[in-house]
This record gives C-alpha cells, sequence and structure tokens, in this order.
C-alpha cells in the first residue's frame, strides 16, 4: 500500500515553467519535456551536464490505477543560467525494464552507466526486485542501451521507496529500506559487487540483515553518501503500516561492507543525532537530499509531515560524522512550489542543486517544473 493513497487523483493540465533560485530572467522551454510524473530518479553526468531521468508515474483523471513510465529523459545543460535548457527523450536498445515508480539509480560516470533497482509496477504491487544497466546512459557517443543484470547470492526482497547509492572505487550499489509492497517496511542493507556489470559477477551481500538493524523501519527518506570516508547519511522517512513519520538522523560507516576497522568488518549504523538543544526539521517523508564533500554538509528539500507539503531547505553541518546541527535556510529568489516525491541532483563544483516533478497538492496534482538553487551550499 503505497503512503500517498490518501490523496485524490488528478492530473495537471500541461505546461512546462521553469524557476531559478539565482536572478535570471524568466525562461522558455526549447522543446516539450517529460510527462509530469513523480516517484522518477534522476541522476547527473557532470561531465557533460546532464540531469538523466527515468521512469516514475503519474494520475489520470481516475486513478488509480496510476499510470507507470520507463522512458528516459535528458535535461541538458542542466546547470546553465541560459533559460534555453532543453529537454530531449532517449531512443533506447535493448528491451527496457518494466514502466516504474519509486525506484532506485546511481550513476557510474567513468563507464557512463545507470544502474535502476527494483520499484513498483503498480498501486503499489506488483514490486521489483530486479536490476537492470542502461549502457551509454548519457547518450553521448553511443545508443543508450538497457541490459538486464543476473546477480549471484540471496536476492533482497522487492521493494520501493527504498534508497541507493554508490561507490565508484568499489563498484559497490548500497540499498537501504523501503517497502514491500504488501505487509512490511525494511531497514536492511544490501551491497550490489560488481554493480555496474563489469569487473565481474553482480553479487548480492546482506551486509545489515532487518533482524539486527538498530534504525527503524521506513521509506520515502532521504539518504546521501560521502564517497571518500564510505558513509551514508539518513534522514526522516514514513512507516506506512504504523503511520509513523520520522526526524532522526543516523550514519552507516564502512557502507559498501568493505572494512576500515571501524566497523568490526562490516558496515554499522550510528545514531540518531542529538537534537536536543537544535530541533531537527519536522517528521516528514518524499523529501530530497544532496551532500556536499567541501563542507560536509547533507542539505534537505520539500516533503510532507502529516498536514503540509513543504518547500524548505535545511543544512545539517558535520554531517558525516554526526556532531553537527540542523539549521533552516532561507534562499533567495522565487521559491519552487512545495512538492514530495520529485528528484533532485547536485553539482558540487558549482554548487548548484536542480529539482524537477513531484507532487504539488494533496489532491494529487503534478508538476513538471524545473528549479535550480544557486549557491546551496551555504556554508
Amino acid at each position: 500500500m503505497k503512503e500517498n493513497q490518501c490523496f485524490s487523483r488528478f492530473s495537471l493540465a500541461l505546461g512546462i515553467s521553469l524557476a531559478l533560485f539565482a536572478s535570471v530572467c524568466s525562461a522558455q522551454w526549447t522543446s516539450r519535456g517529460p510527462v509530469p510524473r513523480l516517484g522518477h530518479s534522476a541522476v547527473l553526468d557532470t561531465a557533460k551536464d546532464r540531469m538523466i531521468v527515468f521512469g516514475g508515474y503519474t494520475f489520470t483523471p481516475d486513478s488509480p490505477p496510476a499510470a507507470h513510465f520507463n522512458d528516459v529523459w535528458y535535461l541538458t545543460s542542466a546547470f546553465s543560467t541560459s533559460p534555453n535548457l532543453t529537454w530531449q527523450k532517449a531512443t533506447t536498445a535493448g528491451t527496457p525494464p518494466n514502466p516504474r515508480g519509486g525506484h532506485s539509480a546511481v550513476l557510474d560516470s567513468v563507464n557512463n552507466r545507470m544502474m535502476v533497482f527494483g520499484g513498483s509496477e503498480g498501486f503499489a504491487n506488483p514490486v521489483d526486485n530486479d536490476v537492470w544497466v542502461l549502457e551509454n546512459a548519457n547518450g553521448v557517443g553511443g545508443t543508450p542501451t538497457w541490459v538486464k543484470l543476473s546477480p549471484s547470492g540471496p536476492l533482497p526482497t522487492a521493494r520501493y521507496n527504498h534508497s541507493a547509492v554508490y561507490n565508484p572505487t568499489s563498484n559497490r550499489m548500497i540499498v537501504f529500506g523501503g517497502n514491500d509492497g504488501s505487509s512490511v517496511e525494511f531497514h536492511d542493507v544490501w551491497v550490489l559487487e560488481n554493480a555496474n556489470g563489469l569487473g565481474g559477477t553482480p553479487t548480492w551481500i546482506n551486509s545489515v540483515p532487518q533482524s539486527s538493524s538498530p534504525i527503524a523501519a521506513r521509506e520515502s527518506f532521504a539518504a546521501v553518501y560521502d564517497v571518500t570516508n564510505n558513509t551514508m547519511i539518513v534522514f526522516g522517512g514514513f512507516n506506512t503500516f504504523t503511520g509513523t513519520f520520522y526526524s532522526d538522523t543516523w550514519t552507516l560507516s564502512d557502507a559498501d561492507d568493505t572494512p576500515s576497522g571501524l566497523c568490526n568488518g562490516a558496515a554499522c549504523w550510528s545514531g540518531p543525532l542529538n537534537t536536543n538543544v537544535f530541533p531537527p526539521p519536522s517528521p516528514r517523508f518524499g523529501q530530497t537530499a544532496l551532500y556536499d564533500p567541501k563542507s560536509n554538509t547533507m542539505h534537505i528539500f520539500g516533503g510532507y509531515d502529516g498536514t503540509n507539503i513543504l518547500n524548505e531547505d535545511w543544512v545539517l553541518s558535520e554531517a558525516n560524522a554526526l556532531s553537527g546541527t540542523w539549521s533552516k535556510e532561507s534562499p533567495g529568489g522565487i521559491a519552487p512550489r512545495p512538492r514530495l516525491d520529485h528528484s533532485a541532483v547536485y553539482d558540487s563544483s558549482n554548487h548548484r542543486m536542480i529539482i524537477f516533478g513531484g507532487e504539488i497538492t494533496t489532491a494529487g496534482v503534478l508538476t513538471d517544473t524545473v528549479a535550480v538553487l544557486s549557491n546551496a551550499n551555504t556554508r
């Protein structure tokens, strides 16, 4: 059962707008973009300045059922201040994944491969635990081609509204949490070796079993990854079956299950962050997050707190050590409309975050708005 089942299902009249947090003149698209959607994935190829969007779902006027997608779109020159940003739909080869939402995607930028895991094909069932690779993911220099992987080892239980992060050094993808579509919220951690399908057989490892994880089970939380220190940082989320909203912050050290001496040879959780003096953001789900390695900060945007859909921007200092504090920011410019289950990507070289899509009212209305936050790292 999907957590936003309480919303009525309506469609948004088509139209595209662009809002920049920086001082940028009004924009106009040169081509039509993706259908308004939520529950999609987005990754950023910084070398080619392309945001790659896959899948997601939208509502029909009488839905459920929801209409799910398996299309791939590029936002070219994603972080340009030019008003002439352009959407380009990819023409892919190979058999694509089934249409889905609530999946995860990570990018191996060196080998130009995007890895997709899990997701929901319906509202919510059926739920998947398959792994797909999009070769030539950025569409530059070759045809984007879908390949389904066949990992060995015990497979994770099918899930959606989980998180995935990627360590390009070890070629390992780390998956946490999610919902099985029926009766279980997860708080286990799985690691996929040889995640991009190169260098050996992809193999699943259950690094933190469901039975021994100290963090509460949840979905639709925010998760970011400090690659240098191999640490995943998690904030908030929701448990559909208990109705619990979370505002706690945890870190997972040795996240890709390669030992550093911190966790006695396996990944380990630390937390929650002490928030007795400096209160955290309100409990919420459906927010997005970014991590800035230069300032060691985690930023979250948007989400739903059970009463309101939000467009708040919060920053956690000293994020990878759970020794910092949460603070609410007040960016200048025209703020995006409040939303949840949107996507966000971040380019640390120019401190710019870009968000796309999501649900903007409790009537289930969707948006195809793109917004850019300049100077996203304020530290």
